[in-house]
């Protein structure tokens, strides 16, 4: 149960950035969300975001050069 919870605490991130650039509603609450949390919390928010976006594009790069290799054998 544990490895689920984590799991999940990776994915929370990448799926949150996905969302906010994605969705207008969840972005619309999230900035609400943010009035009332201190300037550190949303740079931390932003930056995991962020991070997230970057590791998901990799992972799926990744996933793509290596299909493409073994299709190519």
């Amino acid at each position: 149960m544990n490895a689920l919870a984590e799991v999940s605490a990776w994915i929370e991130p990448v799926v949150g950035g996905w969302r906010y650039l994605l969705s207008s509603s969840f972005r619309a609450r999230t900035h609400e969300a943010w009035r009332h949390e201190s300037v550190r919390y949303i740079v931390w928010d932003v930056l995991v975001g962020v991070i997230g976006i970057a590791l998901s594009l990799i992972v799926i790069y990744i996933a793509v050069v290596l299909g493409w290799r073994i299709a190519a054998q």
